[in-house]
């Protein structure tokens, strides 16, 4: 049964997700698509499950908190938190309605039931015969954008991460379950997510370094 969970913020704003809406899953979290327009849910994880302890939870809170307020130019493509959730490991953040993670253009999401669902190219009709599952490969690269929007997306992220990275700001978690995209045909934006643990803050001076670093094993 697809179990449908309340949420709420700091400020006392009620969300609604639904256990198998699962927009993106890594290492250190998921994210969910809220009933609320335009809104995601993050939870974090540790070892795959949410944590529990009341003190790395304080102390997860403590260090979004710090970081909403950070000055990320608004021409970097970026979803930031805007609030913690309450008793929780997690925060509330924007991300417009119809994007996905770039992970649904790799060939590991085309799952047995997908498959049986997927339309076979005409021109792939023999090989279908022979090589099922190569055939089905195919027409899913094809379907979702071929190798025109693969390399697009990639040029636009490359973008986001030049503008990063002329402001003195390293994002070094590239993973495809951090970059979303709009289901454009050629994707007009790109956005990654995670920032408020996965960043280096560089200050106006070369000499004074603040890291802003992984959760689990960071440091500066």
């Amino acid at each position: 049964m697809n179990k449908t969970i309340k949420k709420i913020d700091e400020f006392n704003n009620i969300y609604y997700i639904k256990e198998d809406n699962e927009l993106g899953r890594g290492g250190q979290g998921v994210v969910y698509k809220s009933q609320s327009a335009d809104t995601v849910i993050k939870i974090a994880l540790d070892n795959e499950k949410p944590i529990k302890d009341k003190i790395r939870i304080e102390a997860f809170h403590k260090k979004i908190k710090k970081l909403i307020y950070k000055p990320i130019p608004n021409d970097i493509n970026i979803a930031k938190p805007l609030a913690v959730l309450k008793n929780e490991a997690g925060y509330v953040m924007n991300l417009l309605d119809g994007m996905y993670p770039f992970a649904k253009l790799l060939a590991q999401e085309l799952s047995k039931e997908k498959a049986e669902k997927l339309s076979i190219e005409l021109f792939l009709k023999d090989m279908y015969r022979k090589n099922e599952r190569g055939s089905q490969f195919i027409s899913y690269y094809r379907q979702t954008g071929g190798l025109r929007k693969r390399l697009y997306s990639l040029s636009r992220l490359a973008i986001v991460l030049y503008r990063l990275h002329s402001r003195g700001i390293v994002y070094f978690d590239i993973s495809h379950n951090n970059i979303f995209m709009n289901s454009d045909s050629i994707p007009s934006n790109i956005i990654l997510i995670d920032w408020p643990v996965i960043i280096w803050i560089l200050d106006s001076s070369p000499l004074n370094l603040t890291g802003i670093l992984h959760l689990n094993f960071g440091s500066t």
